[in-house]
């Protein structure tokens, strides 16, 4: 009995528990780079880019803040840019192609035709 936790206190830690911890940063973030993917990739018409093509263009452009592309080594995170693609594939609003070249197959992403 004398190892009860307080009523209060047991609810403050499952309202804890269950409130997931959504960074306002990380949001925008994400919602602002899948933006800038579609809108290469329509500025672009019909052609396929892969991830680095994408990252990099994006990073040389820099219509946002730098770090959204970032990772911690101060490189382009291509993980992200492909994360948020596969988004943008998932919600129909672009393409990804699997496209051999040479012995190697890359994805690549485009306008929905």
């Amino acid at each position: 009995q004398e190892n009860q936790i307080p009523t209060e206190a047991r609810q403050y830690f499952q309202d804890v528990v269950k409130a997931k911890k959504v960074n306002k940063r990380e949001v925008e973030k994400a919602e602002v780079v899948k933006q800038a993917i579609l809108d290469y990739l329509v500025e672009n018409g019909g052609k396929a880019f892969d991830r680095m093509e994408i990252g990099d263009a994006l990073y040389n452009s820099a219509n946002f803040a730098e770090d959204f592309l970032l990772n911690d080594k101060g490189t382009v995170a291509y993980n992200s840019i492909t994360a948020f693609a596969n988004q943008l594939v998932n919600d129909g609003k672009i393409r990804k192609d699997e496209v051999k070249v040479g012995k190697a197959t890359k994805i690549k992403y485009s306008c929905v035709a």
